[in-house]
Formats: structure tokens, C-alpha cells, sequence
């Protein structure tokens, strides 16, 4: 998935990724790099679960791009299933960033970043790239892990159907605790086009 990511990136670095803030690809690779550094030095190895608190904003994609370099499994995140996750480290919009006893790293994201020069740090597309949480409805939340290849065949199935361009921008109102949530913003930075 990172390596579509930052082919893409090699090509249309300066173009708007994210909207409306006009954060460009070349900045949003610098942040993810930035935050999966943090994150593999504060001991992420492949299929460690970090969970992720923000709302779809240039936050949450950031941090979604930051795990999955960092090799880690990425939880979206709610209140209710924050322990029983079993993640250690939490990802998590300033806003947003009550710890529950676990340990929060702030993502400050902005229009500029550092240039960093880390990684690459990629997962094994057997490996768990995402875990999403049920409702609950039977009295306990369950999680269900999905691969980076399930992820990838999804993507690319979604890149025929709904091809973009880098003039198109996807307009993204699901929820960041479903499959499409997670699918849609990465089909079209994938893609070339940009998120709002």
C-alpha cells in the first residue's frame, strides 16, 4: 500500500492531496513518514495494533498512512473499545486525546513538515493491516482483522470501478470504523486524486 502511496507521491508531489486545508502529497508523505518513525521507535513492529482517534480529517489520514508504514495494524477507535483493542500506543487528533490509560501520541498536522528521510518501513501484504471493531450489539465488541493483500485487491477493484485523476477529488462522508471509511480515502490517494 505505501509503496503505491509514494509512487504516487514521486509524480505528483506538490499537487493538493487533502482538502480543503491544501495540504500536497509531498507534505502528507513527510508527516507519515514523521509519524511512523515515532512509531517504530516507540517499539511498533509488524502487526502491533495502534489505535487511531480522529475524525476524517487530514489528522486521520495522516495517522492512517503513519501505521501502515510503520508496519503496524491500524484500530479505529472509539471510546468503548479502546482496551479490549489490545493496542498500546494511540494515535489520536489533539481534540480528541483522552487517554484512557493509554499511551496517546498527539498528531499535529499541518501544511508544512519536516523533510524526513526514515523507513522504508513496509508490511508484508499477509500481514494484519486493519482491525475493525463490531458494534457491540451482543454485548461485547469483536475485532476483525483484515490483510494488507485484502486491503490491496479491494483497492484495486476500486480503481477500476471508480477510477480518478489527479483533477478529482473524493468527497469522503463514511465512517473511518467501516472497511469503505478506510478504503475510499486510500483509493483515491492512490489514485492520484485528492480527499475533502
Amino acid at each position: 500500500i505505501m509503496g503505491r502511496f509514494d509512487a504516487v507521491c514521486l509524480r505528483a508531489g506538490e499537487k493538493v492531496a487533502l482538502h480543503p486545508s491544501g495540504m500536497s502529497y509531498a507534505v502528507l508523505q513527510a508527516h507519515s513518514l514523521h509519524y511512523a518513525e515515532v512509531l517504530v521507535r516507540l517499539g511498533v513492529e509488524t502487526g502491533a495494533r495502534v489505535g487511531l482517534r480522529a475524525v476524517m480529517s487530514d489528522a486521520h489520514v495522516v495517522g492512517l498512512l503513519s501505521i501502515l508504514r510503520a508496519g503496524g495494524t491500524y484500530v479505529p477507535l472509539d471510546p468503548y473499545v479502546a482496551h479490549r483493542a489490545g493496542c498500546r500506543l494511540v494515535l489520536s487528533a489533539p481534540a480528541l486525546a483522552g487517554a484512557d490509560g493509554l499511551q496517546v501520541i498527539p498528531l499535529e498536522v499541518g501544511s508544512q513538515s519536516e523533510s524526513w528521510e526514515g523507513g522504508p518501513w513496509q508490511a508484508d501484504p499477509a500481514d494484519t493491516a486493519c482491525v475493525l471493531y463490531t458494534s457491540g450489539s451482543t454485548g461485547q465488541p469483536k475485532g476483525v482483522p483484515i490483510r494488507a493483500e485484502a486491503i490491496l485487491t479491494r483497492l484495486s477493484w476500486w480503481a477500476r470501478t471508480y477510477p480518478m485523476d489527479e483533477g478529482d477529488c473524493f468527497l469522503s462522508q463514511l465512517s473511518t470504523h467501516t472497511l469503505g471509511g478506510t478504503i475510499a480515502p486510500l483509493s483515491a490517494l492512490l489514485q492520484g486524486g485528492g480527499v475533502h
